[in-house]
């Protein structure tokens, strides 16, 4: 009978509490962008995604559909397609050229933090992870090597067992790259939305 070490059960652990923490602290930080900057940030995602090329699925694809649809009926906003930096770029002009720049650089703000908030959560879960996939290497080494210590197995048996264990860490692997992948693109895209909004502010303040 296999038996899960200690390391194990933390990493699974503090993988549900960091989940449940970054829950509460996104929501909180979605719901002053929506209401103080007009910064719906799952929708601004939605854009930069597509923007930059990612696989979207269906669902996410219909909503992204139904943003850009949306744009139409802002009077503010002409862009109504994202399908360039260049488009993205005027899309977002468009929305807070009106604000002053006290506005703005409260944003500017708001957006740093986002960045920040998205690089350490990035950084957080590399350090969960590791403990995680410390445990993982444990439980393998008790079913894949520790048999093999002083015990005459035949090849195949041992051959099975890899063909058994090196899909589940394939996958596995494959889950965490695509989750640190998704997160690396939300942090770039506080930076680049930053750098915009700076540009603006540098606009305005010459215009002064």
């Amino acid at each position: 009978m296999i038996k899960i070490k200690g390391n194990v059960c933390t990493g699974l652990i503090l993988t549900t509490i960091y989940k449940i923490n970054m829950v509460k602290k996104n929501n909180k930080y979605q719901t002053i962008g929506i209401e103080s900057y007009n910064f719906n940030a799952e929708k601004e995602k939605r854009f930069y995604r597509y923007l930059s090329m990612k696989t979207m699925k269906k669902k996410e694809y219909g909503m992204f559909l139904e943003d850009l649809r949306e744009l139409k009926t802002c009077d503010n906003i002409k862009s109504c397609t994202i399908i360039s930096y260049s488009e993205w770029k005027k899309y977002i002009i468009e929305k807070y050229e009106s604000c002053t720049i006290e506005q703005l650089e409260n944003f500017s703000a708001y957006l740093k933090l986002g960045y920040e908030k998205e690089t350490s959560e990035h950084e957080g879960l590399n350090i969960v992870l590791a403990a995680y996939m410390a445990g993982l290497l444990s439980i393998i080494f008790q079913i894949a090597i520790k048999p093999m210590v002083g015990v005459d197995i035949r090849l195949i048996t041992f051959l099975i067992m890899c063909l058994l264990l090196i899909p589940c860490i394939y996958m596995a692997l494959k889950i965490v790259m695509k989750y640190l992948y998704d997160n690396n693109t939300n942090s770039n895209l506080y930076k680049d939305y930053k750098k915009i909004i700076d540009e603006l502010i540098e606009k305005k303040y010459a215009l002064k």
